[in-house]
């Protein structure tokens, strides 16, 4: 509730834009995690569909990819 979450996004955003311009942002998310999917949705994020994968405990975790198209749009 800080703003530290907003804050981290801007500064990956900008490295985006200036590593790999045009090309979008992404990240992914444990599915089960509202919060942060809802987070990011309200930053604009947008969901693929659930995907699974192996976590490092060996456990297969659903997880969602949120993607922005245009990281600036998460730049202050």
């Amino acid at each position: 509730g800080k703003g530290l979450g907003r804050r981290l996004l801007a500064a990956a955003a900008q490295m985006a834009l200036a590593e790999a311009p045009g090309l979008g942002l992404d990240l992914h998310v444990y599915a089960a995690n509202a919060q942060a999917r809802g987070f990011y949705r309200r930053l604009g994020g947008l969901e693929s569909l659930a995907e699974k994968e192996t976590a490092p405990d060996g456990s297969t975790q659903a997880y969602q990819r949120i993607w922005w198209p245009n990281p600036a749009a998460l730049i202050p």
